[in-house]
This record gives C-alpha cells, sequence and structure tokens, in this order.
C-alpha cells in the first residue's frame, strides 16, 4: 500500500489540491468575475 504525504496536521496531501500553487483554468475566473461583477452592479444600483 502507498504511503501518502501528510502536512504537519497529519492531513494527507492531494496534489490537485494545492493551495499554495492555485492554477484556476480560465472560465473559472471569468465565471467568477462576472458574479462578483453583478454582485457590486447589485448593491450599487
Amino acid at each position: 500500500m502507498n504511503k501518502e504525504k501528510l502536512d504537519e496536521w497529519g492531513y494527507p496531501i492531494h496534489p490537485e489540491m494545492n493551495f499554495l500553487k492555485p492554477e484556476g483554468d480560465f472560465e473559472t475566473r471569468i465565471a467568477l468575475i462576472i458574479a462578483f461583477s453583478l454582485i457590486v452592479i447589485g448593491i450599487i444600483i
């Protein structure tokens, strides 16, 4: 059985969920920009 790498708290480290190097895809960034823009416009109007 493979031994998983653990962080300093003992939780397994998953390479696809590395928050130190976020590599979000382009579609996610566009969706977030649109969502936050609509929220700000809704607050202003």
